[in-house]
Parts: structure tokens; C-alpha cells; sequence
């Protein structure tokens, strides 16, 4: 009996996806002069050759501003343009060295894609700008077709998924690559990048964007017939269902009309609302994969460590994820981009990934059982930050308003001490770890805090040194008052060389009088004080006072001093050692 397309369909979404390299391998740089498409096709696909590696699916990233590939829908790439307009291409030799080594393949096309400085423009969407959406929502105010990025590089012009041109226009692209190309599915980016509707109207106005993901899959699903194959649909989308409402995704129904068959949850978040997505998809088959992004990272986790990669692995894994999504990750050693001559001026150490680290992670991450037991670090995210660009960082006060995604909104950290009352604040962490593999182990719980707002910091400024060794042109007295303890690094700046946020120093008074609390059990600084530990307070757990899931802290200051307190990071830290 032959399977209907149907059942094919069905087959292909259960398919077993335990990692997918969501892959921005910086296809635009490619070079006809320096490399031959299959040349450049071995390069990218570098990745592969590490066995333990359990990548089960490439979504190789596109754009979808321009073309880096034949199309006579998207304007080309400018330095590609000759190239491409001579009927060259580099996407056939990708695909199939790809479905060679084993992998699914899916081509992610950025719904909303900006214009990057790294590369060349085009004035496409300058010359559709009916087709824009207008950042004012005020309806008596002249429109407003830009957003100027805080960096102050880039206006940031969005389209508007309400204009019935602009979603006929995208369609047509989309349907050029299914047509064009032998894939397994296409990923739609919808982090990369809201708003896609008007500021202010986003979730009125969400039945547009739900018509442009009808339109999308009714042809996908023309092109899945004609072909005889299953053809899939992944979407990118907030980590939260209320960050989806906020930017005019009505995932519930997407769900409901059979319009999606994958999510891939959050950007750069460590929290996504994992219980929350399950419930809606509770009756279709759709699939639920958690994405992780190691370049635009959580603030103060650029290049995030290993201990901290673990923890977020093993809270998605037992929160029921479908598997694990990565994106903008570092996933081979670098030496076939060197050899082949792309690689034209040295990684920035601001966005230098560790190599050793992301190897190891890399062979663990799909494996819930080789997670178990290592070394991890569980924390507390922070607002914004990571990669400003328009989000700005938590310090800067600044609450977005246009869009949810990419900004980590619903954060926890910094929290101001005292913002329950009585100064007491509430926290949790999620501790995605068996029980049982604590046994034996010691954990401590590392908090972070600023004594008022944190403090900017140009470390590579010539500065004179005091007697005490202290640099004091820098720091206040207050900094390094003898009563105070030592200054805490929060991050350093991701883009820019030296400069750091550090946190204002608690008195020692302060320090010993906080009281820490776990799951309502008090803890006690660790046996030296609140001394050298480089700005952390330092609580020693035992496992027993942990629990499997959600742990609730508390922060209590009792004498009424802790109104100018924030609390910056908190990390919960499983080593067997108490050593930083």
C-alpha cells in the first residue's frame, strides 16, 4: 500500500531531532574567486566531522533581505550579483553534502530581516516603503518608518505583515526555495526579527500575520503534493505565549488550524515557558524545541560557559523539550575557514566562543544522561543587554514597548531588594537535575550584588596606581572603602574591548546581615566571610535542601538599609567545591 502524503507528513514531523544547528555560517561572504561552491560547501560543513556531536537537522540561515542565491524574487547580494545573475550556486552543494552526512535540511528565512553593518545593502526596502511598519501608534502623528538603533548604527526598517503586497511579495520568495531547492522544511524567523505589524496594534492586528502563515502553508502544501514528499514548517517564535500575543503571534491558533508543524522557543533566553507551549500543542503533533543563542547571548553570559550551557540543556530536557535548538553557535574548530582564505580579519575576542567549551557541550547536550552529574551552573537571567542593539541594557532602565523578542522582558534580574516589602524579595531558580545524582555533592548558591547602580568601567585607560595598589582615579573611595567589600564584574561589554558593568560594592555590615534563604531554609555565608570572593556573597547548599524543578529564594535586609540594593546575578552552582 503506498503511504499517503498525509502519513509521510506525520512521519517526518516525529522524526528524532535531538540537536538542529540552526546555522548562520555567513553564507553572504562567500568568494566565486576564492572558493568553488563545492569547496565552500565542505567548509561549511565542517561541523560534521565530530562524531559525538548529535546534530540531527541544519536550518541553514538565509536572511531573506537579500539573496545570496539565483532568485527572481529577492534582490541579490551585491558583491554576489554578477555571480548570481550568471546562474551560479552555492545552496545545491550545501543541501546535498548536508542530506550525505545524514542530516535533515531546512533553509531559515528571517521574516523581518534588518540591514546588517558587516554587509553590503540594498535599497529595497527604502523603495517599498508602503510596505513598512510604522513605529508611531498614535494615529493623529505623522507614520514612522524607522527605528533608530541605540548604538545609533543602523535604522531599523521592518515590514508590515498587514500589507497584502508585502505578504504576496514574501510568499513568492518562500515558494522560489521549495520549488528551487530539495528541502526537508523551511524555518520561518520570526525573532529575527519583530516588529512585523504595527507598534501598539501588534496583537489587534494578529489576524494578518495569521493569514501570511495560511498563505505560506497552503502553498507549502501544493508544493508537498506536487513532489511526493513531506515538506515542513518551523517557526521561531518568543519564549513565552504572552511574548507571542505582545508581537502579534497567535501561536494558539496557528496550532489549532494546523498552520505549524515546529516552534523553536526564545533566542537568547535560558527561560522558556516550556509547561505553557505544551498545553497548547497538548493535541496536535506539533514540536517543541528550545533554542539557545551563544553570540547574542543572555546579559553577562556572552560565549556562555560550560557549567551554565549544562544547566540550561538539563532544565530544557526535563521540562519535556522535543529537543534542543542552537543557533549562532561555534561548532568546529575554525581551521577550514582559515585554510580556504574566507576568514579575511581575526574574531573580535568580544565574540571569541571557547572552543574546548563548545566541544564539550556539543557531545553532551543531547543526552540527558551525560548531563547528569556534571558540573553545572543553574542561573537567574537578566533583562536585555547581551547584543543591544535597540534593547539596551538593564542599567539603562529602559523598557521596550515595540517588541518582546530578543529582550528577555519577563526576567527576574535586577531586582531592586525590598521590592516585596519589608525589604524581601523573592527569586526562583529551576533546577533541572535528578535528585539522586547530588548525592555526595556540595553546591553554592553565588549572589551578586550592587550597593546602587552599577558602574560603567573603561579598564584599558592609563591610570596612575595608589599606594594601596588600588587604582584610585577609577574607583570612588567609596568603591574601596575598608568597610566595603570588593568590587563584583557583572559583564563584560560584548561589543568593546576593556569596558565592563561592575557593581558598588555592600559593606561587610550588609553582607553579614543579609539573610539568604532556600526553599525557606537559611543559609550561611561560607567559612571565610563575605571577603575574596571578587564582589560575590558565597552560600554553601547541601543537596537536601534542594528541590527538582522550581527552588524558591529569598532576600531579606531587616534594618530597613537595602533600598538602593539590586541584586545583579545569581547562580546556583553544583561542583563539590565551594572554590570560585
Amino acid at each position: 500500500m503506498t503511504t499517503s502524503i498525509t502519513d509521510q507528513h506525520a512521519q517526518a514531523l516525529d522524526r528524532r531531532r535531538r540537536l538542529l544547528n540552526h546555522y548562520d555560517a555567513g553564507l553572504l561572504s562567500y568568494r566565486p574567486s576564492i572558493l568553488s561552491p563545492e569547496e565552500f560547501a565542505e567548509v561549511v560543513l565542517d561541523f560534521t566531522r565530530w562524531d559525538d556531536f548529535s546534530f540531527d537537522t541544519v536550518m541553514w540561515d538565509i536572511a531573506g533581505g537579500v539573496a545570496c542565491y539565483p532568485s527572481n524574487v529577492v534582490p541579490h547580494y551585491p558583491s554576489l550579483q554578477e555571480w548570481l545573475d550568471a546562474g551560479n550556486d552555492f545552496l545545491h552543494p550545501i543541501i546535498s553534502g548536508s542530506r550525505q552526512r545524514g542530516l535533515e535540511v531546512f533553509l531559515s528565512f528571517r521574516v523581518n530581516a534588518g540591514q546588517d553593518p558587516n554587509f553590503d545593502s540594498v535599497s529595497f526596502k527604502e523603495d517599498h516603503e508602503e510596505w513598512l511598519v510604522n513605529f508611531n501608534e498614535d494615529d493623529q502623528s505623522p507614520a514612522k518608518r524607522y527605528l533608530e538603533r541605540l548604538d545609533g548604527e543602523v535604522s531599523q526598517l521592518k515590514w508590515d505583515y498587514a500589507n497584502p503586497q508585502l505578504r504576496a511579495h514574501q510568499v513568492a520568495a518562500l515558494q522560489e526555495l521549495v520549488t528551487n531547492y530539495d528541502l526537508d522544511g523551511i524555518q520561518l524567523d520570526f525573532a529575527r526579527g519583530v516588529p512585523c505589524l504595527r507598534v501598539g496594534h501588534q496583537w489587534v492586528m494578529r489576524d494578518h500575520l495569521t493569514q501570511f502563515m495560511r498563505d505560506v502553508r497552503a502553498m507549502m502544501r501544493r508544493r508537498e503534493v506536487e513532489r511526493g514528499k513531506p515538506l515542513l514548517l518551523a517557526v521561531r517564535i518568543a519564549e513565552s505565549i504572552a511574548g507571542c500575543h505582545f508581537d502579534g503571534i497567535d501561536i494558539e491558533t496557528w496550532v489549532d488550524d494546523d498552520l505549524v508543524d515546529m516552534t523553536i522557543l526564545g533566542c537568547r533566553s535560558f527561560d522558556v515557558e516550556l509547561a505553557a507551549f505544551k498545553e497548547v500543542v497538548a493535541a496536535s503533533g506539533v514540536k517543541l524545541y528550545p533554542c539557545h543563542d551563544n553570540h547574542h547571548s543572555s546579559d553577562g553570559y556572552k560565549c556562555t560557559p560550560l557549567k551554565v550551557l549544562r544547566g540550561i540543556a538539563s532544565n530544557w530536557w526535563h521540562q519535556g523539550a522535543d529537543g534542543i535548538s542552537l543557533f549562532n553557535f561555534t561548532c568546529s574548530n575554525g581551521e577550514a575557514e582559515e585554510r580556504s582564505g574566507l576568514r579575511q580579519r581575526p574574531i573580535s575576542p568580544c565574540h571569541q566562543q571557547d572552543w574546548e567549551t563548545n566541544l564539550t557541550f556539543l557531545s553532551e547536550a543531547a543526552d540527558p544522561e551525560k548531563l547528569a552529574g556534571q558540573p553545572k551552573t543553574f542561573v537567574l537571567q537578566r533583562r536585555a543587554g547581551g547584543a543591544p542593539w535597540e534593547f539596551g541594557y538593564p542599567e539603562n532602565g529602559l523598557t521596550m514597548d515595540h517588541a518582546f523578542q530578543n529582550v528577555n522582558l519577563l526576567s527576574s534580574l535586577p531586582a531592586r531588594l525590598g521590592q516585596h516589602g519589608n525589604d524581601c524579595t523573592f527569586l526562583h531558580v529551576y533546577l533541572g537535575e535528578k535528585l539522586a545524582s547530588l548525592e555526595g555533592r556540595q553546591g553554592i548558591l553565588r549572589v551578586l550584588i550592587s550597593d546602587g547602580p552599577p558602574q560603567a568601567v573603561d579598564e584599558t585607560a592609563s591610570k596612575p596606581e595608589s599606594d594601596s595598589g588600588r587604582d584610585s582615579d577609577r574607583d570612588s573611595d567609596r568603591d574601596w572603602a575598608p568597610d566595603r567589600l570588593e568590587r563584583g564584574l557583572i559583564r563584560r561589554n560584548p561589543y568593546v574591548l576593556g569596558d565592563g558593568l561592575w557593581t558598588v560594592p555592600l559593606t561587610r555590615q550588609t553582607a553579614n546581615s543579609l539573610e539568604v534563604r532556600i526553599n525557606n531554609i537559611r543559609l550561611a555565608l561560607d567559612g571565610t566571610g563575605p571577603d575574596g570572593k571578587e564582589g560575590w556573597l558565597v552560600y554553601p547548599v547541601e543537596p537536601p535542601q534542594l528541590a527538582r524543578g522550581v527552588n524558591l529564594l529569598t532576600f531579606r535586609l531587616r534594618d530597613g538599609s537595602g533600598a538602593q540594593i539590586s541584586i545583579e546575578k545569581v547562580e546556583l552552582d553544583l561542583t563539590g567545591s565551594v572554590n570560585l
